[in-house]
């Protein structure tokens, strides 16, 4: 145990055969003190620490003061030991000093951009830590005065978040021990928050090979304040991702495009903040049947026999063997590689079920069944003129699963609400945006302890004082089908450029609703102010009802909600006191009244819902 005093210990006898400092090691762990033969001490277990005569003290930190140890050397074997007091009748007692206090400022950091509204910052600690251990470092900001509190360990990658895009900022650094804070470090250089870039503005797409073509754009008028650094292709109808390269200024080079298929292209932008929107999308080009195999290669004639070559026998393997679908939903089918002689036709039996069909040429068979069918095993033969040869396929049409009101849905939760009629969905928020390709008819919401807990999590819902660019404001709430299965595509523009990450539980609110998988579905949400509505309707046993507010009933415990409020991700525009807030609109799941709070607010609940 280190003993220290700030007033000097009286002994009327010295010990003078140490001439320099006294070297002292202390255990991080016990806090077991020894001093050191050789000067120094083992950094991972100990912290080393220099003590000197009085007066001899070298000038410490800002506002420090002097802090002093005993040491006790025995009159006989001279050992030298760190005590409270000494024994006058068998040891010498001295007095060792040093200073105590605040660590110095760090040196001047520097600061470079990242992800929308976030910086990332390197520094050195400072030359003196005052004299005990530095345990954290902290971040400001100016403007703005955000600040951001780090660990010792992260000096060289520290982050900075709820910056404020198209902001210059400067950075300084301050240190804390246990005896306090030190002084601001010198600020670092000016450094430009970028925003996120306008789209790109496509203005030719031509075709250039079998799979390749050139895409003609002009660039972005607006960069967001930081060089654009790449450019993502989309086939705007599958969604599939196309190999680019720069071959000159406003050109990019498409390379893989596939084979047979009409299709347009959209262009976004990236710079380190992250992606634009898409573009517009380009005229449609159609790409070229595969080219033929080379042909077989003719077997040399032998002197024994003038007679043409035998063909082979066919044979071919399928794709799968068998599949169940739902009715009215697309079927993965078969395609057929063949393994012996060239196959000259396909037949099929029975006939293919209604809504599929059977290429004779090819034996594909692929469709949407329109019909329930049991089990059935269909033989499919292929022939050349040496023979034929057979493979069996079972497929099976199952009727398509109902749900009701308060049924327990494929991902796990609860069905809040059903529409026979059908409504937009999905990311795109289309009518072929369910699961199975087509309008979801059904609302489900998360189950209770969804996230592990005993409550729903509570989160903040985005960046600082920003508007979400592709959500439309909603001066007035928004009650009506119109806003049901809107919120998979708010969520989406909220994480593309809010991003994901959360001081306190690493998401905002759409990103925590986005990151749910329950029931291995991966196309969870933040409900929208209608969905929300619906939510609290169930939560409180009122009936279902797209036009009317949540209102009395039960508690909203009893199925599993806070008495609380619950983010949507719904924007309701800026305040009319201040048009640089924005607000969003919130739900008090304990009256059914629908607010809207500022962004800053803080943290509200989040509960995620999916459409199917």
């Amino acid at each position: 145990m280190l003993f220290l005093a700030l007033i000097p210990s009286i002994s009327p006898t010295s010990s003078n055969d140490i001439q320099g400092p006294l070297t002292v090691c202390t255990s991080l762990k016990s806090g077991k003190q020894f001093i050191s033969k050789t000067g120094e001490c083992n950094k991972r277990i100990y912290e080393a620490r220099d003590w000197y005569r009085q007066g001899a003290v070298p000038s410490g930190t800002p506002g420090s003061r002097l802090i002093e140890l005993n040491l006790c050397t025995s009159i006989k074997s001279q050992i030298k030991l760190i005590r409270e007091k000494c024994n006058p009748r068998t040891q010498l007692s001295d007095i060792y000093q040093r200073s105590y206090g605040p660590p110095a400022a760090p040196l001047v950091p520097s600061a470079t951009a990242d992800l929308l509204g976030s910086a990332f910052l390197s520094f050195t600690a400072p030359e003196v830590d005052g004299g005990a251990l530095i345990s954290s470092y902290t971040i400001t900001s100016n403007p703005g005065a955000i600040t951001s509190i780090i660990a010792s360990k992260d000096i060289n990658r520290a982050k900075i978040t709820g910056l404020t895009p198209g902001v210059t900022y400067r950075f300084s650094i301050t240190a804390t021990n246990s005896q306090g804070e030190s002084l601001a470090s010198p600020s670092s250089e000016a450094m430009l928050a970028p925003n996120l870039p306008d789209a790109p503005s496509i203005t030719s797409l031509i075709l250039t090979g079998y799979t390749s073509a050139r895409l003609h754009y002009d660039h972005t008028t607006f960069d967001g304040g930081a060089a654009i650094t790449s450019y993502k292709a989309i086939i705007t109808s599958s969604g599939l991702v196309v190999a680019t390269r720069q071959i000159s200024p406003g050109v990019l080079e498409l390379t893989g495009l596939p084979y047979s298929t009409t299709l347009s292209i959209s262009l976004s932008a990236r710079n380190v903040a992250g992606s634009s929107l898409a573009s517009n999308a380009s005229n449609y080009i159609t790409t070229a049947t595969p080219p033929p195999p080379p042909p077989e290669p003719e077997p040399s004639p032998t002197s024994s026999s003038s007679a043409a070559p035998s063909l082979a026998a066919p044979a071919f393997t399928l794709s799968s063997s068998t599949e169940d679908v739902t009715v009215n939903t697309a079927a993965t089918g078969f395609t057929i590689t063949s393994t012996g002689g060239v196959i000259a036709s396909f037949a099929i039996s029975p006939a293919a079920p209604s809504g599929m069909s059977f290429n004779t040429s090819t034996g594909g068979f692929s469709g949407t069944p329109t019909a329930t069918q049991s089990a059935t095993t269909y033989t499919i033969t292929a022939t050349n003129a040496t023979g034929s040869t057979t493979q069996t396929f079972s497929f099976t049409v199952s009727a398509a699963v109902t749900y009701a009101v308060g049924d327990t849905g494929p991902g796990g939760g609860k069905i809040i609400y059903y529409s026979a009629s059908g409504f937009n969905c999905g990311p795109e928020f289309s009518a072929t945006g369910s699961p199975t390709g087509g309008k979801c008819n059904f609302l489900e919401v998360a189950p209770i302890r969804w996230n592990g807990l005993a409550s729903d999590t509570v989160t903040v819902w985005g960046i600082v004082n920003g508007n979400i660019s592709g959500i439309q404001d909603d001066t007035s709430v928004y009650n009506n089908a119109l806003a049901v299965g809107l919120g998979y595509r708010n969520s989406e523009f909220i994480v593309s450029q809010n991003g994901t990450y959360d001081a306190s539980s690493n998401k905002y609110a759409a990103g925590e609703a986005r990151a749910y998988t329950g029931g291995g579905k991966n196309d969870w949400y933040l409900p929208t102010s209608a969905e929300l509505n619906l939510m609290c309707q169930w939560a409180k046993n009122n009936p279902p009802d797209v036009a009317v507010r949540c209102g009395g009933g039960g508690s909203a415990s009893i199925r599993g909600f806070q008495q609380n409020i619950y983010w949507s991700s719904s924007e309701q525009g800026t305040t009319p006191s201040n048009n640089t807030i924005y607000k969003i609109w919130s739900q008090t799941f304990s009256t059914g009244v629908q607010s809207a709070d500022n962004l800053i607010t803080g943290a509200l609940f989040v509960r995620p819902v999916r459409s199917f």
